[in-house]
């Protein structure tokens, strides 16, 4: 709490989630209210997806690296969400501390195209081009 004449401040340094709340002052009968919302930083990509070449039956990974452990990432193929649900066998996602990475297990030629990881802070994107027999 901080005083200059008659003027009353409240200062919080680094501020977190549990400081997201209601304030209030009250002076005497005079009672002010004011709300602070706090939101966690973006997440950005620290290390960006590099294009991959390969052959059909060839395993593929994308990685990227985010600044904060723990984060989501969102994988997407040609402008579509790729997840669990959708996926199937084909893609795997793994997650390593501040790693996250999408496995292809058997490259094919319907697997060409881009491929994006996308954060609440930024996105990388990489192009997967596959060689060989159809």
């Amino acid at each position: 709490m901080e005083r200059v004449g008659t003027v009353r401040s409240l200062t919080i340094n680094k501020s977190s989630l549990s400081d997201d709340a209601i304030y209030e002052c009250v002076v005497e009968e005079e009672k002010s209210y004011t709300e602070l919302c706090v939101q966690e930083p973006p997440v950005t990509i620290t290390k960006l997806l590099d294009d991959v070449h390969t052959v059909v039956g060839e395993k593929v990974e994308f990685e990227v690296e985010v600044s904060e452990e723990g984060a989501s990432v969102k994988w997407m193929k040609d402008g579509e969400e790729l997840n669990r649900e959708t996926a199937g066998s084909k893609y795997r996602f793994k997650k390593d501390g501040k790693r996250h990475i999408l496995i292809i297990n058997e490259a094919t030629k319907e697997d060409i195209g881009m491929y994006h990881a996308v954060t609440s802070g930024g996105e990388s994107k990489a192009e997967l081009e596959v060689e060989g027999l159809l």
